[in-house]
C-alpha cells in the first residue's frame, strides 16, 4: 500500500501553500483494490469532479480532484494508476505479479512524486500556466483536465456610476478568462501554482512585486472592480507592469484604513471614485508596513494592446450629478479586515465608525467584539481568515432603536484545533432595505 499526504504544513508528501488549504487536508491511498483520497476533515473541502467528498472515496483516472479549489494533478503521484479500478477483484496470481514488479513501482513511484512536489515548489503552475493570450476557447477546453463553466457578472449601480454586467469563463476555479473576438484578451488567475518568469505568485507580498518592477509600475486604485473570486464588486489596488503587461491585484480590504487613507491621499483620490495612485509618495514607514504585510490575490496577464487601466471589460457611465443628491452623506457596502490580537476603528463612508476587536485570554477562547450606530439598516457578514475555528463566517443584523440602527455583538468561540491559525477576520458592512432587516437571528 502506497499513502500520500496533500496538505499546508511542510511535512506533508505534497505541500500546498494556500491558505484555504488546512494543514493535514486529504491524503491518497493506492492499494490493491485501486486508489482512493481520503479527507481530512478539511475546513474547506476535498472535491472529485466537482463535487464535495468526505471520508474515503475510490478514484478512476480521469477524475478531476481539487483541494479546496486548487487542481492536483493526483495520476502523477502514482505511475500505474489506469490499471487500478475500484469495481476490480483481485485474484492468487497477483501477489506473485506484485512481487516482481512492487520495488520497480515503488521506485518509479517515488520519482513522480518528487517531480511532482519539485513542480509545486520550483514556480510551475498546474492549469494556468498552459493558458495563453489568443488562445482560443476551444484551445483552453482541449487541456487535459480543464474544467470550463461560463460566468457572468452583476450589474453593479451607484449614484455616480454604472458598470453593466460581462461574461467571463471560469477555469477549474481557479483562473478567470476574458474572451474577446474568439481569443483570450485576459486571464486572472489565483492558482497557487502559477508563478511569473520571474518567480512572483499569489502569495507574494507586495514589496516583493515592487523589488521587481519597482521603476516600471502604474499603480491604480478601483473601488468597483470585479472580484472574481468573491463574485462581486469590491475594491482593489493594482500594480501593472507595462513591459510583461501583468498586473498584480490586492484586495483593499489587506489595507487597514489608516494605510488605504495615505494611499489614496498619494493621488489625491477619493474613496469612492479610485484612479491612479502614487506609491513613490508614501513615507518610507508606511511603505515598509504595506510591503509586508500585504499579498497578491491574483495575477492578471492582459493583451498588450488592450487598455492599461484595469476596467474588467466594463462598461462604466460616469454622472455629472450623483443621483438623488443629498446632503446627507449614504452608506455604501464597504469591506474591512482586522488582525489577530488588534483593536481598530473604521470610519464609514456615512461618517460613523465602526468598532472592532479580536481579542484571546489565551485560554483556548476567542472574542470578536463589532459595535456600530448609524441612520442605516445594515447587515454585517464576518469570515475568519485562520485554521481552526468553527464556526468560520456568520452575518450579523442591525437591531432599530427609535430612528437609528446599531450592532453591538460579542461573538464567542472555542479552538477545534489543537494548533490554530488565527490571522484575523474579513467583514463587510452591507446597506440593506428594512424589509431585509431580521429582527429576530
Amino acid at each position: 500500500m502506497k499513502r500520500i499526504t496533500i496538505g499546508r504544513s511542510s511535512d506533508n508528501n505534497v505541500v500546498i501553500n494556500h491558505n484555504m488549504v488546512s494543514r493535514y487536508h486529504c491524503e491518497i491511498i493506492q492499494d490493491a483494490n485501486g486508489i482512493k483520497i481520503v479527507d481530512l476533515n478539511s475546513s474547506n473541502g476535498t472535491f472529485v469532479n466537482g463535487k464535495r467528498v468526505y471520508g474515503a472515496t475510490f478514484l478512476n483516472y480521469s477524475d478531476n480532484v481539487c483541494v479546496h479549489n486548487i487542481p492536483i494533478r493526483w495520476q502523477n503521484y502514482f505511475v500505474n494508476s489506469q490499471t487500478f479500478n475500484p469495481s476490480k477483484k483481485t485474484s492468487n496470481v497477483l501477489p506473485v505479479i506484485l512481487g516482481v514488479l512492487g520495488g520497480v513501482l515503488v521506485l518509479i513511484a517515488t520519482v513522480y512524486l518528487l517531480v511532482s512536489y519539485s513542480e509545486t515548489n520550483n514556480n510551475q503552475s498546474v492549469f494556468a500556466e498552459e493558458i495563453r493570450i489568443g488562445m482560443t476557447l476551444n484551445d483552453i477546453n482541449n487541456i487535459n483536465n480543464t474544467n470550463v463553466v461560463l460566468q457572468y457578472s452583476p450589474k453593479f449601480e451607484s449614484e455616480l456610476y454604472d458598470i453593466n454586467s460581462f461574461n467571463y469563463y471560469l477555469v477549474n476555479n481557479t483562473t478567470a478568462v476574458i474572451i474577446k473576438n474568439n481569443q483570450v484578451s485576459e486571464f486572472c488567475t489565483w492558482d497557487s501554482h502559477y508563478y511569473t518568469s520571474n518567480g512572483l505568485s499569489v502569495h507574494s507580498t507586495l514589496g516583493d512585486v515592487l523589488e521587481q518592477y519597482s521603476t516600471n509600475m502604474e499603480c491604480w486604485y478601483d473601488v468597483t472592480s470585479y472580484n472574481y473570486i468573491s463574485m462581486r464588486y469590491e475594491s482593489l489596488f493594482y500594480l501593472y507592469d507595462k513591459n510583461s503587461c501583468i498586473s498584480f491585484v490586492f484586495l483593499a480590504s489587506q489595507f487597514t484604513s489608516q494605510q488605504q487613507a495615505a494611499i489614496i491621499k498619494t493621488g489625491s483620490l477619493r474613496n469612492d471614485v479610485g484612479g491612479r495612485v502614487y506609491l513613490s509618495k508614501l513615507s518610507y514607514s508606511m511603505l515598509q508596513s504595506i510591503s509586508s504585510a500585504v499579498s497578491v490575490s491574483w495575477i492578471a496577464k492582459y493583451n498588450c494592446s488592450q487598455p492599461k487601466q484595469p476596467t474588467n471589460q466594463t462598461s462604466r457611465t460616469y454622472q455629472s450629478t450623483p443621483k438623488n443628491v443629498s446632503n446627507t452623506p449614504t452608506l455604501r457596502q464597504e469591506s474591512f479586515y482586522i488582525k489577530f490580537g488588534d483593536s481598530d476603528s473604521f470610519e464609514l463612508s456615512d461618517g460613523t465608525k465602526i468598532r472592532a476587536s479580536l481579542t484571546s485570554f489565551g485560554l483556548g477562547d476567542l472574542t470578536l467584539n463589532i459595535s456600530w450606530t448609524g441612520k442605516t439598516p445594515t447587515k454585517l457578514s464576518w469570515r475568519f481568515d485562520g485554521y481552526g475555528m468553527k464556526p468560520t463566517s456568520n452575518t450579523i443584523y442591525s437591531k432599530k432603536n427609535g430612528n437609528t440602527y446599531s450592532i453591538n455583538e460579542y461573538v464567542f468561540f472555542d479552538w477545534t484545533s489543537n494548533s490554530p491559525e488565527v490571522r484575523g477576520v474579513n467583514f463587510t458592512i452591507y446597506p440593506i432595505s428594512e424589509n431585509d432587516r431580521k429582527y429576530e437571528r
